[in-house]
């Protein structure tokens, strides 16, 4: 699918609210993110490639990112 340009996009709001909501029993990712422990982007393909210039997700997570430290 990722060649026939068919690839499912992230919603940022959804990550956002991972990290403004890490004390909800359903984040399974609460606790990771209250340790602050370091996460990896792109394990399996480039975060950076043309859909990210076309959608700018990555962007716009680095951003939040960079706001809450």
């Amino acid at each position: 699918n990722y060649l026939k340009g068919l690839v499912k996009i992230v919603d940022p709001a959804k990550v956002i609210q991972l990290f403004e909501n890490v004390d909800d029993p359903k984040n399974q990712f609460g606790p990771y993110i209250k340790a602050r422990k370091p996460f990896q982007w792109g394990g399996l393909s480039d975060p950076f490639d043309e859909n990210e210039r076309k959608y700018r997700v990555g962007y716009e997570l680095l951003k939040y990112f960079k706001k809450i430290k």
